[in-house]
């Protein structure tokens, strides 16, 4: 056996340890995929959730606020009638 020969049998072992590396990180990586895929779909169903209830809060911020200024409008209307009332009574 040659230096060339003993070489050759080095790189064929470490090439078939490197591909024996390769697969079984290539299945952890799979598995790790699957894993985080489940727990961005638990994620996204929960930020539905979530969307749901700031939907909610929005829609009653909404009525409140138009509530409000309904009752603003007629208490400063209410209070221009009494202005403009006292006014016409000085002039």
């Amino acid at each position: 056996m040659g230096v060339n020969e003993v070489l050759l049998m080095i790189l064929l072992g470490l090439s078939c340890v490197l591909v024996a590396v390769l697969i079984v990180l290539g299945i952890k990586l799979l598995y790790s995929l699957g894993k985080l895929n489940i727990i961005l779909n638990d994620i996204e169903g929960k930020l539905k959730n979530v969307n749901d209830v700031f939907l909610a809060v929005n829609g009653f911020t909404t009525m409140v606020s138009n509530v409000t200024e309904s009752i603003f409008g007629k208490v400063v209307s209410v209070i221009n009638k009494l202005v403009g009332k006292k006014e016409d009574t000085n002039e």
